[in-house]
């Protein structure tokens, strides 16, 4: 079935004439009465009259002004069974249009507006759509509306429009029934008074049947939407409690969703969020880690759909995170080196800080002294950071790290422990490093450089710090053991004759070798002259004591032997003749073997001839 409706009509008028606006009438049916009240601006329209339309004429119609609402009244006497009107204009009302234009909304005074009727049709069966009166000039179409609004208390309500052309907005409001308007503002629960849609927070009861227009410019000129009524539902109460999961108290951080519960059913449920009285959502629940302890949510609910309401509060319970302190120390390290201590700038009574070596848990854990903590020095490489942990079981991470860097170690060297005579130098070497350090630096040529020479008159333990390109050092050392000098004799020199047997050298310690030409044993010590030959010849004799070998040498000069030598002597008897100790008186040939002056033998043959 088609809706009854009365719809005022939209006129546009020439300044200074009459204008006549139609209340046109649909789908009405079995009227034994009716009042019709319609305001109008009387700065912009001045009343004339009221005619009557083809479905009136005849019957008892009463019109009537009161201040800027026109009243038209109908009684059906007739007892035919009301008034029916399918589709026609009831009546019209004819103004005297102001000689400088204007706007005017002609508005359902919907209080002072009443049916009744066979069936018992009332009003509230009727659809009103309101009107206007505007300049004849004005091109600017009227804009189009979202219409009437009916919104439960504590939703919000959004008037609409939409047109072509228009340069602004400016929405207007009634409180009086449509007797006069005023500017909206925004505010405190509005917002959008200059634009094409107007929001209305939290509608109250209060504002029941205020009525809404927008009053826009175009290039065409100005010019206004239709009026739109405000109904506002009575909102009922129903009980809502608040739930927090994870539930009781959580660390700061924590992400925590709140629920609603409610008993019943709602339908079309509208949910607003609050923390601390300021708006924070309007999903079916609000999901925050940003609350701090003793923070109030609250939520309120409206059941669009039944217009029920509902309102709770709940005080978060959140433990506050361990105070961040500053991880400071590390360095770098050498191996061997005691390291660097990591320490924390400082701490909470009661709060358990552990030490994390990447990421990872040391074991290392200390108490909270309210002062700053030193968790010991640190040789590992590697970041360090510092977890806290309160007695809430809320976990933080200290602000910063030690970086501790190890380094290089030496890979040294030095010369191996030697024994020498006192007097003897040694020369000693390291490797492994860019600088060197030697102590003691007595008997050293020089305690700085790799290699100095040493010649120690005792034994001596000499130690090398050794120090690389990144500065790491290491200590080696070396033991140069100094023996008391044992002098070795080769005996005086000598001379042999080449012809000589062979000769045993003896030196002195015993125990030694010999060595050199002519010696046929090193161990014996033999010398054999024709092995050597002539001329003068260095033997030595050198002993071995404790690894280190001594020696001495021996000159040996091998000569020939004398060539032999000859005399003819001729004597006459009865004389003599002396050779080599003899007393000779007889011829013939005698020979002697002397030792000549360097010990070689000299053969002398004599030839005597003794004449009678």
């Amino acid at each position: 079935d088609s809706v009854a409706s009365l719809q005022i009509g939209v006129v546009q008028g020439t300044p200074g004439s009459t204008v006549s606006v139609p209340v046109v009438a649909t789908s009405l049916s079995g009227v034994t009465s009716f009042q019709f009240g319609v305001y109008f601006d009387s700065t912009v329209l001045r009343y004339q009259n009221i005619r009557l339309g083809t479905a009136l004429m005849g019957q008892v119609v009463i019109p009537f002004l009161t201040g800027n609402r026109v009243d038209v009244a109908y009684v059906d006497f007739s007892g035919s069974g009301g008034l029916t009107v399918c589709s026609d204009t009831l009546y019209w009302i004819d103004f005297t249009y102001s000689a400088q234009g204007g706007l005017s909304p002609i508005v359902w005074d919907y209080t002072n507006t009443l049916v009744s009727g066979v069936g018992g049709m009332l009003l509230g069966d009727v659809r009103l759509s309101n009107g206007l009166v505007y300049g004849a000039s004005v091109t600017t179409a009227v804009p189009t509306s979202n219409g009437d609004q009916e919104v439960c208390e504590f939703a919000d309500a959004v008037f609409a429009i939409s047109g072509t052309g228009i340069s602004s907005y400016q929405w207007m409001v009634s409180t009086d029934g449509g007797s006069s308007f005023v500017n909206v503002t925004n505010g405190v629960g509005v917002q959008g008074a200059q634009s094409d849609s107007l929001i209305l927070g939290s509608v109250l009861s209060s504002m029941n049947g205020n009525l809404y227009m927008c009053v826009v410019q175009g290039v065409g000129g100005t010019v206004s939407s239709l009026v739109q009524r405000l109904r506002v539902q009575t909102s009922t109460s129903v009980a809502l409690s608040i739930t927090a999961t994870p539930a009781g108290i959580q660390c700061s951080g924590t992400q925590i969703t709140y629920s609603a519960l409610w008993s019943g059913s709602m339908a079309g449920i509208a949910y607003t969020w609050t923390v601390n009285g300021q708006p924070a959502g309007t999903d079916s629940v609000l999901v925050r880690s940003d609350l701090g302890d003793g923070d109030l949510v609250g939520l309120e609910v409206i059941g669009l759909g039944s217009c029920e309401v509902g309102s709770a509060t709940m005080v978060s319970q959140v433990a506050a995170l361990p105070q961040g302190y500053v991880v400071t120390g590390g360095g770098t390290v050498c191996p061997g080196t005691a390291g660097h201590a990591v320490v924390l700038s400082g701490s909470e009574a009661g709060v358990r800080y552990i030490l994390q070596l990447n990421g990872v848990s040391t074991g290392d854990t200390l108490t909270g002294t309210g002062a700053s903590l030193n968790f010991g020095l640190r040789t590992t490489a590697g970041t360090y950071t510092v977890e806290a942990r309160n007695t809430f079981g809320c976990v933080a991470p200290m602000v910063g790290f030690a970086q501790v860097t190890a380094l290089p170690g030496v890979v040294g060297t030095v010369t191996a422990n030697t024994t020498i005579f006192l007097g003897q130098s040694i020369q000693l070497l390291a490797t492994g490093g860019v600088s060197y350090r030697w102590s003691p630096s007595t008997g050293l040529s020089s305690d700085s450089i790799a290699n100095p020479v040493a010649t120690p008159q005792v034994t001596t333990t000499y130690s090398v710090v050794i120090t690389n390109l990144q500065g790491c050092t290491d200590t080696l050392g070396v033991v140069i053991t100094v023996l008391p000098v044992q002098p070795v004799f080769a005996g005086a020199d000598t001379v042999v004759c080449i012809n000589a047997d062979t000769v045993r050298l003896t030196g002195t310690p015993v125990g030694g070798s010999w060595s050199g030409p002519g010696i046929v044993s090193g161990s014996q010590g033999l010398f054999v002259a024709s092995v050597a030959g002539l001329g003068v010849h260095d033997v030595v004799y050198s002993v071995v004591t404790a690894g280190i070998s001594t020696a001495d040498t021996l000159r040996v000069t091998v000569l020939n032997v004398s060539i032999p030598r000859i005399i003819n002597q001729t004597i006459c008897a009865p004389n003599s003749y002396s050779f080599n100790g003899q007393t000779l008186t007889t011829s013939g040939s005698y020979t002697a073997t002397l030792t000549n002056a360097v010990g070689c033998d000299s053969v002398i043959i004599l030839n005597l001839t003794v004449n009678q």
